[in-house]
């Protein structure tokens, strides 16, 4: 959906009523609004609305140009709207999403670095430039606490299990 066609819609009906068309929570979509600059109404908005009192509605501000003006919604339940504005992308998405969930194509994080993916190396390399060198051995830096370095091999580990996973699917990184 396009930004200018949700800020039409939160200014037309309450948060709580917007929201359940997209399966999401009135606080949910009020933070999806915050983080794509969408004014929202303020408390009390639709009271005064509807006591007749004049209200104001702020403009939505344009983004910058490179600065996409699409917005993904992802909502938790059915929306409330049955019908779907690209079925073709729907069923796509289904057969991708049904793809990914068989066994062979799941993403495992092994206990252990294995050839790592040149990516990864080099990675490791600008991190701990002389450690990397030593072939067999995790890069240990003496500045980082035990936790800290536990948490850098987790890093590698799965950075290099996703492009793995990544490339396999016929992705290029």
């Amino acid at each position: 959906m396009d930004r200018k066609k949700l800020y039409d819609l939160v200014w037309q009906q309450p948060m709580v009523e917007v929201s359940k068309q997209f399966g999401l929570s009135d606080r949910g979509m009020a933070k999806l609004c915050e983080r794509n600059s969408i004014p929202v109404p303020p408390r009390g908005y639709w009271a005064r609305k509807v006591a007749g009192q004049k209200v104001k509605r702020p403009p939505l501000l344009e983004l910058e140009r490179n600065v996409g003006q699409e917005i993904w919604i992802r909502g938790t339940s059915k929306p409330a709207s049955a019908e779907m504005p690209y079925p073709e992308l729907q069923e796509e998405l289904k057969q991708l999403l049904a793809q990914e969930d068989l066994q062979e194509n799941r993403v495992i994080v092994s206990e252990r670095l294995f050839r790592p993916h040149p990516i990864v190396v080099r990675w490791m390399r600008e991190k701990f430039p002389f450690h990397a060198e030593q072939k067999g051995m995790w890069p240990i830096s003496l500045k980082e606490t035990p936790e800290q370095q536990e948490l850098n091999q987790r890093r590698f580990r799965t950075v290099d299990a996703l492009i793995k996973a990544l490339e396999k699917r016929g992705i290029t990184i």
